[in-house]
């Protein structure tokens, strides 16, 4: 084979394989303070991690993509420290991060997608 048809052929391949790309789930992050909500596993799960030492529960409010009217929840309960991650499902579209405070309107992140 010669040169010009190695890079033909790659140039096309690489071309053909951009469709795949859109569907690709990006990572989403969103920040309240330490606490963080983000998305794993290509985007089909959701973690909560709690980086503040101040005894309150963080939660993440998140929607997917097989039910975009549906807000969802994921708690964690578990202290400074510690991540809970949601099961698998659908990808994520947009969530946030928030700190459950007491006798007080909660503390949350804006949406991100």
């Amino acid at each position: 084979m010669n040169a010009r048809k190695i890079i033909a052929g790659s140039a096309i391949a690489a071309l053909a394989a951009l469709p795949l790309l859109n569907g690709t789930a990006m990572a989403i992050t969103a920040y309240q303070g330490d606490d963080k909500a983000y998305t794993t596993a290509g985007g089909s799960k959701i973690s909560v991690y709690d980086g503040e030492d101040d005894g309150r529960v963080v939660y993440g409010k998140y929607y997917r993509q097989a039910s975009p009217g549906t807000e969802r929840g994921l708690y964690n309960k578990s202290g400074y420290g510690t991540t809970a991650t949601s099961g698998s499902g659908s990808d994520i579209l947009k969530l946030r991060v928030c700190e459950s405070i007491s006798a007080w309107p909660d503390a949350c992140s804006d949406w991100k997608a």
